[in-house]
């Protein structure tokens, strides 16, 4: 270890802040009510399926919206008593001013190790050292102010929180390190996880921003932390090279209430975001991105693909923006061991990476879960090149909401029942069914667009007749091509008729209305309780399904299409039970 330096005590006696100095430093923080961002809402009363993960977080099957994070807020949660500054420099040693009295600091050049006794102690770090790193053990809520700190260790980690309620406050521009020589066995950063790792909560406000860099060493990630990380305002930029580990790794969840974080990683089997426990977006965006391929795990014999956000428990948005993409071979834009709920906000999950041996463990897709897939409201937009767009292990809810997959497979796949009683959903796939179910499906309303350029025996809305199920249009409205399912049971009448690319249709001839136009001229399925459908002039309108939809159009000139009665389904069985 470095030979340490004690400072010398501070006998003078310190100034107590006012409140009004006090609130100076928490001014620029923008504090919200994380449980009052629920999105819409449409009550939907699907259980959860159980967990599978191997998981040791006791959060892995909590729903996020019922956790109480209201401590976690620094302006509801802390009061400050004085600022004790770090002053790093490329010219000399480090510096500390105005340290509390009962706090310790320890210093040699840019290193220095930090002992926190005192309440309300505001460490504030600064400065800049290409040779430098800080270990901070606290008894006490502290808050840990990032004021234009240019900080990296060349041997591992450049902050290191092991043990403290911290609330990290980001004001200026602030740049974290390692190096791709990295070891991680100094003092400092033996027992970290990442370039910025806290063995506590990590709770960050403010107005500025962070980025965070993990260039080479093993399983060493940009941000960690053993419990969970909250983001309220600033914006957190974390990055992993392919010889490092995750961007960002948390054990109990991340929550996004505010501000921009955007993680990516580049190593086999590696994860933009990866939590042992929840991902909730309520406001705010989390962005996530991977671009390395699978790898195989000889410890649990199993492959592990590469996924822009992962989750081993819920992924939860209620408002605000998460995007998950990953390039890789096999790899996942957004996946989930647990439940997939999307109350609000938009979600959009990617997958371009190559579809190996074409295989469970290595199939590259948009958005993926073990349990349920549950939309409430929001936008959700999947899609994979050579793969499913968007899959559920277990059932398939949409309650509300704008759903649209396109994909080379099954754009949209649930292993078991699939139920759409409300909102928009879209499936577009060039090689297998638009929407197929391998139990019932449920079309009980909402508007529903599915198309399947594949040829065959490939449907465009397929259930597994195979084992006993059906396709069930019991009302909302439908556009399919080329057919349904065989033997499906229509208790809504369904119709055929001539559409073209070139125009726009609805089922209503004037006024503002949902409104439609085909990626193939042919003959379609349709369906709706208005019954009669109308090719149309449109203007306006907010576009959905790839722009094949559009909502709230205004429509005029409507001119009836001729329709016959479907005869149903198709003379042999469809895509059978898909990727899952």
């Amino acid at each position: 270890m470095k030979r340490i330096q004690i400072l010398s005590a501070f006998a003078a006696v310190l100034v107590v802040l006012t409140c009004c100095t006090t609130n100076d430093l928490l001014d620029d923080i923008s504090v919200s009510d994380p449980t009052s961002s629920t999105g819409s809402d449409s009550g939907a009363t699907t259980t959860a399926t159980s967990s599978t993960s191997d998981s040791s977080s006791e959060y892995v099957n909590s729903d996020p919206t019922t956790i109480d994070f209201s401590n976690d807020f620094i302006a509801n949660n802390f009061t400050a008593a004085a600022t004790t500054t770090v002053t790093f420099s490329e010219s000399g040693g480090a510096t500390v001013d105005n340290p509390l009295s009962g706090d310790t600091y320890s210093v040699s050049g840019n290193y220095v190790i930090v002992t926190l006794a005192s309440t309300g102690t505001i460490l504030k770090l600064t400065g800049s050292a290409s040779n430098g790193a800080i270990l901070i053990t606290s008894e006490k809520k502290f808050a840990l102010n990032l004021s234009d700190l240019t900080l990296s260790n060349p041997n591992g980690t450049a902050i290191n929180i092991q043990n403290g309620h911290c609330f990290v406050v980001v004001d200026g521009t602030n740049t974290l390190s390692d190096a791709s020589s990295s070891t991680y066995t100094d003092d400092y950063s033996s027992t970290a996880k990442g370039v910025m790792h806290s063995e506590d909560k990590l709770r960050f406000s403010g107005s500025g921003s962070l980025t965070v860099n993990a260039y080479n060493a093993t399983e060493k990630h940009a941000l960690s932390s053993d419990d969970w990380i909250m983001v309220n305002g600033p914006a957190i930029t974390a990055t992993a090279a392919s010889g490092a580990g995750h961007g960002i790794k948390v054990n109990d969840g991340i929550y996004v209430c505010s501000g921009n974080v955007t993680a990516t990683a580049a190593g086999n089997g590696k994860k933009g975001v990866n939590s042992e426990a929840f991902v909730y977006v309520a406001g705010g965006t989390l962005a996530g991105s991977a671009s390395g391929g699978y790898t195989y795990d000889s410890d649990e014999k199993d492959y592990k693909a590469a996924a822009g956000i992962s989750a081993d428990g819920y992924v939860t948005v209620t408002n605000g923006t998460l995007t998950g993409s990953c390039s890789g071979a096999g790899g996942k834009g957004i996946n989930s061991n647990f439940v997939v709920n999307i109350k609000g906000g938009s979600v959009t999950a990617t997958a371009t990476g190559s579809d190996t041996n074409n295989t469970v463990d290595k199939a590259p897709k948009g958005l993926k879960c073990d349990g349920d897939l549950i939309v409430e409201g929001g936008t959700v937009t999947a899609k994979s090149s050579n793969h499913e767009g968007m899959e559920t292990k277990s059932t398939m809810t949409v309650t509300g909401g704008v759903v649209w997959s396109y994909s080379k497979d099954d754009a949209i796949n649930s292993a078991s029942t699939m139920t759409i009683s409300g909102g928009y959903v879209g499936g577009y796939s060039s090689g297998n069914d638009a929407i197929d179910s391998n139990g019932n499906l449920y079309i009980n309303g909402g508007n529903v667009f599915a198309y399947s350029q594949a040829s065959g025996a490939e449907v465009a809305i397929d259930a597994n007749t195979e084992g006993g199920y059906k396709l069930y249009v019991q009302g909302g409205t439908l556009v399919a091509y080329p057919s349904l399912e065989r033997g499906s049971s229509l208790t809504q009448s369904c119709y055929t008729g001539s559409l073209s690319t070139s125009t726009w249709y609805s089922f209503g001839n004037s006024g503002t209305a949902y409104a439609f136009k085909v990626p193939k001229s042919g003959t379609w399925v349709v369906s709706s309780p208005a019954g009669s459908l109308y090719s149309v002039s449109k203007t306006g309108g907010t576009s959905i399904f790839g722009d094949y939809g559009s909502l709230d159009a205004t429509i005029s000139s409507g001119t009836a299409v001729s329709l016959s009665t479907y005869s149903g389904g198709t003379s042999t069985p469809g895509g059978g039970p898909g990727g899952w």
